[in-house]
């Protein structure tokens, strides 16, 4: 997982891009079956997107292009890559 964005009032991390809003932005590239897990505390929320390829989120499936708002109820997320796509340098 990559920490691509933050806002200006966090001094606890240091990103490539600060931002003047209540921010953090992460980008991940997962292999087929792989998965990652993050923190989402109750009353936050996050945006999903699926880029490319399919995910499970939780348990709920995203398919390339499909976005997901999450309500963080204090559980950590789980997303993890079920399907690739062939693309000119391999599968994604």
């Amino acid at each position: 997982v990559q920490y691509l964005a933050s806002d200006t009032s966090n001094d606890a991390v240091d990103t490539p891009v600060k931002v003047n809003q209540d921010v953090d932005t992460y980008a991940a590239e997962l292999e087929l079956g792989n998965s990652v897990t993050l923190d989402l505390a109750s009353g936050r929320q996050a945006y999903l997107l699926c880029v490319e390829g399919t995910l499970e989120v939780n348990g709920k499936s995203l398919a390339k292009h499909d976005g997901a708002e999450i309500h963080g109820d204090g559980t950590p997320l789980e997303v993890k890559a079920t399907g690739v796509e062939a693309t000119e340098n391999g599968e994604v």
